[in-house]
């Protein structure tokens, strides 16, 4: 899967979000949560999505940041 942040700034943070969880293996987890529902990423999804798919919200909130995943971004 490629993430493509084309729909603002929660769209970009739901693709950090979502590089961490495939560091942390659970992409498809992330993944399947973020996609239930209809609708734009917002921030808050973004945040209860991290927390369905069981990630850890400190090494997530990292991640997001990192210069590693900004730059898989974007690419």
């Amino acid at each position: 899967y490629r993430d493509f942040p084309v729909l603002g700034a929660a769209s970009t943070e739901a693709a950090g979000a979502s590089l961490s969880a495939a560091r942390q293996g659970r992409y498809t987890a992330f993944y399947d949560r973020m996609f239930e529902t209809d609708g734009r990423p917002t921030r808050e999804k973004v945040i209860a999505t991290v927390r369905a798919a069981g990630l850890d919200e400190l090494r997530t909130a990292r991640d997001m940041t990192s210069p590693a995943i900004q730059n898989e971004i974007r690419k």
